[in-house]
């Protein structure tokens, strides 16, 4: 641990502690984590496995306690270990809220495939996907929240002048993130694909690129009308 350490207790192979910073961390694997920001000096009594609880104390004698699932040690244990059998038997006993932090933890240590099969969140599905040269899975993602967008788009219906700053916001990052699996699909070859998603993007220029190369003559003369809509 690269700080001071002001009291600490081993559980398992994690490093449980308080700082100099006032932070209550654990480290495990060569990752620290950050369970709190504690507001004044507080010392570590000890963590309570069957409470799920880190217990610390201030200079008046007053206890406080603060989550922390041993599931998640446990499993986080067994990765660093390399002991996927033991992580996979463990990880249905982490609530699926907390799968979040599962997913990041396992692409710290490098392992991102596993972390693709865990998490649950669309960005951070998307790029693993895409470092991972996964396009049938990125391409899903973004498809599913194309989906989720428009519909929240439909619910809304007249939206307020805020809530359409932040379509046209969610709109603007969906068309990079198309381009960006657009590229990673031309760069493997599939035509098909890169199409698609120049489509999605509006990719004016992609799209040439494309239809010249390939002699798309439908293609060129719709493409060439939408120039003509786009000014």
């Amino acid at each position: 641990v690269n700080e001071r350490v002001h009291t600490g207790q081993w559980v398992g192979e994690c490093f449980l502690y308080t700082n100099s910073a006032g932070k209550l961390n654990y480290l495990v694997g060569g990752e620290v984590m950050t369970l709190c920001h504690l507001d004044h000096p507080m010392y570590l009594l000890g963590y309570v496995p069957k409470e799920d609880r880190a217990f610390l104390v201030d200079k008046t004698y007053n206890v406080f306690s603060y989550k922390l699932l041993l599931s998640m040690l446990s499993y986080q244990s067994a990765v660093v270990r390399q002991d996927f059998e033991t992580a996979n038997s463990l990880l249905p006993l982490i609530p699926k809220s907390e799968y979040g932090a599962v997913a990041r933890f396992l692409e710290s240590q490098g392992f991102k495939e596993e972390a693709l099969a865990v998490s649950t969140d669309p960005d951070h599905r998307f790029e693993l996907a895409v470092d991972l040269r996964r396009m049938e899975i990125a391409h899903a993602v973004l498809v599913e929240t194309d989906a989720a967008n428009q519909a929240k788009a439909n619910k809304g219906g007249a939206a307020a002048s805020g809530a359409g700053r932040e379509q046209e916001q969610d709109s603007t990052e969906m068309q990079s993130k198309w381009r960006r699996l657009g590229d990673l699909a031309l760069s493997n070859g599939d035509i098909g694909l890169a199409e698609q998603c120049a489509v999605r993007s509006a990719d004016l220029s992609g799209l040439l690129l494309l239809y010249t190369s390939s002699g798309n003559k439908p293609g060129m003369q719709d493409l060439a009308k939408q120039a003509r809509e786009a000014g």
